[in-house]
Parts: C-alpha cells; structure tokens; sequence
C-alpha cells in the first residue's frame, strides 16, 4: 500500500456523508468531530431515487415531484452546511437524482473522496434488504473506508448530572489481513485515540481441520498472529 493512499485514508481531504435526511442528526455528529479532527472538506449528498431505495422523512419532503423533492432535500441540507462552516468546516451540499448506489460511487470519483459516511436503519424486512443492497454496491465499488452509523451510534453527550462511571468505548477492527490491513489498522488506531477508547485487532481463521490439511500454523504460532502483532505495533497516526 502506498503512502499516498495511506495517508489520504487517514488524512482524508474530503470526506463525503450520504443520507437519506432523516438520519442527520446521528451521523453530522460524527462528520463534524472526522473533518475537525482531519481538516476535511465535508460533502452532504442526498440522491433521489425512483424506486425509492432510501425515502426522505415524508413529513420534510412533499409528495414525489423531483424537482420540488430536490428543492426541498437541499433546503434540508443547508443548515447543516451553515453548522459546519460556523464550526470552521468547508461544506457543500448536493442534491442528485437517479440509482442511490451509482450515484454515491460517482460522487467518491468525482470529488476525489478519501472518506464515506453512511446511515444505516433497522425497520422492516424490506427496508433492510434495500439499504443493506445499496450499501453492498458502495463496498464492492470503492476502494476507500466507509464508516456506517446505525441507529444507536451516537456520540456521547456530557451533561452536569451524569454521576455513573462511563465505561471505556471500544473500537472492534475486523480485518482480512489482506493488503489493506495496515493503514486500516493505522485509521481505526486514530478513531479510537480521538475518542479515548480500547481498540481490538479482530481476525478470523480458517476451521481447524483446514488449517491442518494445508500444514499451516495454529493457535498462538499462526501466521495471522503474528500479523496482528505486527499490527498492533503500529505507530499511531
């Protein structure tokens, strides 16, 4: 892996929000804290699809009419722009109309993305089905992080009455050991300093009986161990 590529995952240069708007107020939060933490340019992107795939807060946006539900997407989205660039974060706002999937991965391309944010809900059956479709297409097409907020992902507030002990977060890196998995490591090792949280390197093997028919090494001697160890070594970003 490049340090090029390295470092815009970590140093992102614009990091791009998609949202159906009914999920902003769980994933500016995050966006806000990533682009002051790595002074990005902020993109909010919102796409109008026909079929639907990510509906908008129908008591936001009026019946469907694109132009009128583009209109209103982007009145939506201005006053996020305006929190961003009061907090001293460039920020645009795009309105698109067409396949969700296509064009999230259009807009990666185009503004040269080096981070994605997504949404995610959990209703019925068909919804997640659409939203876990469209997010398969956004993985399967680009090569940079794409960080999915669900809807329990929220930031924690401080307020003068918490009195209970507040647990240490924990930051939980799958990773595949692959050709990505440093500078993975390096950015969920940034996450968790910027939040004072654990992080844990998390790999899966191979069945036993596989490993052993292949003669590769298991348990403590495996060689995706060592690598976590490795890993783990990482000097932080």
């Amino acid at each position: 892996m490049s340090d090029s590529i390295h470092d815009r995952w970590t140093r992102p240069s614009v990091i791009l929000v998609a949202t159906d708007l009914s999920d902003l107020d769980r994933l500016i939060p995050h966006a806000f804290q990533q682009a002051t933490e790595t002074r990005a340019r902020l993109i909010l992107l919102h796409v109008l699809s026909l079929g639907a795939a990510i509906t908008g807060d129908a008591a936001v946006l009026p019946a469907y009419d694109p132009s009128a539900w583009m209109d209103s997407a982007a009145k939506a989205l201005a006053p996020w722009c305006d929190s961003a660039i009061k907090r001293g974060i460039v920020c645009d706002a795009l309105v698109r109309e067409g396949n969700i999937a296509d064009q999230i991965v259009a807009a990666t391309r185009q503004f040269q993305v080096g981070r994605l944010i997504l949404g995610t809900r959990s209703k019925g059956k068909l919804e997640k089905l659409l939203l876990g479709s469209v997010a398969e297409q956004v993985l399967r097409s680009v090569n940079l992080p794409v960080m999915t907020v669900g809807p329990e992902a929220h930031l924690p507030v401080a307020t003068p009455y918490a009195v209970e002990e507040i647990r240490q977060p924990l930051v939980l890196h799958a990773t595949s050991l692959r050709e990505t998995s440093r500078p993975s490591a390096v950015l969920a090792c940034q996450i968790a300093a910027s939040r004072g949280a654990r992080l844990l390197l998390l790999h899966v093997l191979p069945p036993l009986d596989e490993m052993q028919c292949e003669d590769q090494r298991t348990g403590l001697e495996s060689a995706a161990l060592q690598e976590l160890r490795l890993l783990a070594q990482q000097p932080p970003p």
